[in-house]
C-alpha cells in the first residue's frame, strides 16, 4: 500500500512539473532565433513566460555566471541580466553603495542588467523589515529605486 501511493505520488508530481514547465515547442520561433543570433553557442537550460514582464525569459550560463536574457513575444530583445558578486560590481557603483544614501543598509542579491540603453547594476538593499532596488549606471549614479514590501 505505501509503495503504490509513494508510486501514486511521484507520478503526481512528475506530471504537475511537465505542465507547469515552459516547452521549448512553445516558444515562438522568433523568440528562439533572436536568442541564438544574440548569444550564439549559449545552451538555455529554461525557458519561461514573465506574464509581469510580457517576456519570454531564457535561462542559461555565460561565463560560469548565471543569467537571464529576456525578450518580447515577437522576438526584440528587451535586457540580460547577469548574477554578480559585489566585488564584480564598477567601482563607482560600489563607492556609491558604500557612500550614498544607502549605505547604512545592507546590500546583496547584485545583478549587471545589459539594457539598450546601456549597462545598468542591480542591487537589493534591506533595512530592517524594509527593501529596496536600487539601480546604478556604471558611474555610480542612481537610476531608480524600487520599494518592496515584505
Amino acid at each position: 500500500m505505501k509503495k503504490a501511493m509513494l508510486l501514486t505520488l511521484s507520478f503526481c508530481f512528475v506530471a504537475v512539473q511537465l505542465v507547469l514547465a515552459q516547452s521549448d515547442k512553445d516558444i515562438p520561433a522568433a523568440v528562439k532565433n533572436a536568442f541564438n543570433a544574440k548569444y550564439p553557442n549559449m545552451k538555455v537550460t529554461d525557458w519561461d513566460w514573465e506574464e509581469d514582464k510580457d517576456a519570454y525569459e531564457a535561462e542559461f550560463k555565460m561565463n560560469g555566471r548565471d543569467s537571464e536574457a529576456y525578450f518580447s513575444p515577437d522576438g526584440t530583445w528587451k535586457k540580460t541580466k547577469t548574477d554578480l558578486k559585489r566585488e564584480q560590481l564598477p567601482a563607482a557603483v560600489g563607492k556609491a553603495l558604500t557612500s550614498g544614501e544607502y549605505s547604512a543598509w545592507s546590500m546583496s542579491d547584485y545583478a549587471e542588467m545589459d539594457t539598450p540603453e546601456g549597462k545598468r547594476y542591480k542591487v537589493r538593499a534591506r533595512k530592517g523589515v524594509d527593501f529596496v532596488y536600487l539601480k546604478y549606471d556604471s558611474n555610480g549614479t542612481l537610476l531608480e529605486r524600487k520599494d518592496k514590501k515584505k
